[in-house]
């Protein structure tokens, strides 16, 4: 990284200290010259001489008169010009800080990078693993019932072997005996005749000897794909940890967060920066969206939506701890009270809600009927509604610490309950 450049004094330090009024010792402000010689601020020469019955210079003590007072525009110009240089070192060090705030930005992503190129190509081998897995149990089902196909062919070629045999053989006998004479030929003809009717028919091919194409092929990669879809876990959105408070630590899988205490975080505008809170990675504002989370025995949370029209600046997003419905927050929370903890809403008008505090709770948004509904999923109770119109929003989510001294505990999003429904292309 490269050192910060000094910015070496323009002014010589003598030059510097004539710069100095000797009332005040602060740079010159409104500089005055005396018949003396000597400069002073014009406030601080005229606040001495309020005090004195006979107006003299506060250095060397000589006499003078008021009408003596001369603007120096020399010293205001060069004061003027120290006040410049003091004022551009300030802005190089602001333009320093930022440039460290970037720096660490680029490490940051980085190593996001990595880790981010590591987690797909894991997803993906996941996919490709169930693929493979797929692929081989149905080659296996396949090959199984070839081999029992095949062996059926072949007995069935057997015994056809051995039927024909037996006529060749009947055939041969029947020769022999028409060489007979007649009257042995005719004396042998009844047991001859029973012989030769027992001799079979060959019976024709059965059904099913064929191996099912359809049964494999058909549909295949939406047979195999909606096995998928059924297997694989799925959240409506996950957690977004470029909001997320340097109190709150996400999971790799961006489902779950705890609060484990204030660490430093890279600085960016979208964090949180004065309560441990955070966004989901969506934003609503059309159509009908519904979500649960898992809240388990947290002490302290806070779920809901937040407008997208919040005004963020350079230190991130300045909400106090006490945002409510009027400043775009729309939430159920938990709160301890003098008779215990209960649940209450961001509209300071509502009193707390009569259920108990849920474990799961369901959110329900309606964005065009401009209703969002909080339900206890467990008991599959309504707790809720606000009616508002909320625009575009965000979930938004806040995780106080744990109390005492066990392990944080996490708030999860859970995931969908995904059904796949067929229709007829028209």
């Amino acid at each position: 990284m490269e050192s910060e450049p000094s910015l070496s004094p323009t002014l010589s330090r003598s030059i510097k200290e004539e710069l100095l009024c000797a009332v005040c010792y602060d740079p010159f402000r409104d500089a005055v010259t005396l018949r003396c010689g000597h400069n002073f601020c014009r406030e601080c020469v005229t606040r001495c001489w309020e005090v004195q019955t006979t107006p003299t210079c506060p250095v060397c003590k000589d006499r003078v008169a008021p009408a003596d007072l001369r603007t120096n525009h020399t010293l205001n110009n060069l004061a003027k010009c120290r006040n410049m240089e003091h004022s551009l070192r300030e802005k190089a060090k602001a333009f320093w800080a930022m440039r460290r705030s970037y720096e660490a930005i680029a490490k940051h992503n980085q190593v996001e990078a990595t880790w981010l190129e590591r987690r797909i190509r894991q997803e993906f081998e996941k996919l490709r693993e169930f693929l493979r897995g797929e692929e081989q149990a149905i080659l296996d089902v396949m090959a199984e019932e070839a081999r029992q196909k095949q062996h059926l062919v072949e007995e069935k070629m057997k015994q056809l072997k051995k039927d024909t045999e037996t006529l060749a053989h009947e055939i041969e006998r029947l020769q022999m005996e028409m060489k007979e004479d007649d009257i042995s030929f005719l004396m042998k003809h009844k047991s001859r005749k029973r012989r030769l009717f027992c001799t079979m028919e060959p019976e024709p091919v059965q059904p099913g000897m064929l191996i099912n194409v359809c049964k494999y092929l058909d549909s295949l990669q939406y047979r195999v794909w909606k096995k998928m879809v059924m297997s694989v876990e799925t959240v409506p959105f996950s957690f977004d940890p470029n909001t997320a408070a340097g109190w709150l630590a996400v999971s790799e899988d961006l489902t779950s967060v705890t609060n484990h205490g204030y660490r430093v975080q890279v600085e960016n505008p979208e964090r949180f920066s004065s309560a441990p809170c955070l966004l989901g990675s969506r934003s609503f504002s059309h159509g009908s969206h519904a979500w649960e989370v898992d809240l388990g025995g947290l002490p302290s949370w806070r779920v809901g939506v937040v407008r997208m029209c919040l005004e963020t600046g350079p230190e991130g997003y300045s909400h106090s701890c006490y945002q409510d419905t009027r400043s775009g927050f729309w939430y159920l929370c938990r709160t301890q009270g003098v008779e215990g903890d209960h649940c209450v809403t961001s509209d300071p008008a509502t009193s707390p809600l009569v259920p108990s505090i849920p474990r799961r709770l369901r959110v329900e948004l309606e964005c065009e009927e401009g209703e969002l509904s909080f339900y206890d999923a467990e008991r599959q109770c309504h707790l809720y509604t606000f009616h508002a119109r909320f625009g575009e929003v965000r979930p938004y989510f806040y995780l106080g610490g744990t109390r005492g001294n066990g392990p944080p505990e996490p708030l999860r999003i859970c995931p969908l309950r995904i059904t796949v429904k067929k229709e007829l292309d028209t």
